[in-house]
């Protein structure tokens, strides 16, 4: 069974809008630029989840040679980062949607197929409060119906994220001290 690293986004009933995601997607598959080895994409897949969510519309966006055993990577380089997938790897996955204002929330890493509201209102709150659903980016119009959480920075207008540490942008030291 494969374990699949990906960027699963939700586009909540816009298949349009995920349809048109995939395509442009589609159209840069060897031009991913992640500052690793990991240059490449699969062609993304539109989807609609299977386990409950009603009939929402997810796009999963998969780099080549990250997942673990995936047959669609056979005949390409692997790269064997274990689970600690670099973050430059899920910062450039989820630059594909900036200026993108039609999804709902996204979220790169392993087996991400369950996002979804419900999910993340139930299963997820203690991840969400202490910041460490790393990578979660959401509407802001949605973020009320999730727990709170001082870890919410702007990803762009019009959407939040819980970014990784490295992104976290560290206070300048006080005058005088280094």
């Amino acid at each position: 069974m494969a374990w699949i690293y990906d960027l699963t986004v939700d586009f909540e009933k816009d298949e349009r809008a995920a349809k048109a995601f995939a395509d442009a997607v589609s159209k840069r598959l060897d031009k991913f630029e992640s500052g690793t080895a990991v240059n490449r994409l699969h062609k993304p897949t539109v989807f609609r989840p299977q386990d409950g969510m009603g009939d929402r519309v997810h796009v999963s966006v998969i780099p080549v040679g990250v997942s673990l055993e995936l047959p669609a990577d056979k005949g390409f380089e692997t790269h064997d980062f274990g689970e600690d997938v670099p973050q430059s790897v899920a910062v450039a996955l989820l630059d594909l949607l900036r200026g993108n204002k039609s999804f709902a929330m996204a979220m790169p890493g392993w087996d991400a197929e369950w996002l979804g509201l419900q999910p993340l209102i139930e299963d997820y709150e203690e991840d969400i409060e202490t910041g460490k659903l790393y990578g979660l980016v959401i509407a802001d119009r949605l973020l009320p119906q999730l727990a709170k959480s001082r870890h919410w920075k702007e990803w762009e207008p019009g959407y939040s994220w819980l970014p990784f540490p490295a992104q976290v942008a560290k206070r300048p030291p006080k005058k005088g001290k280094k």
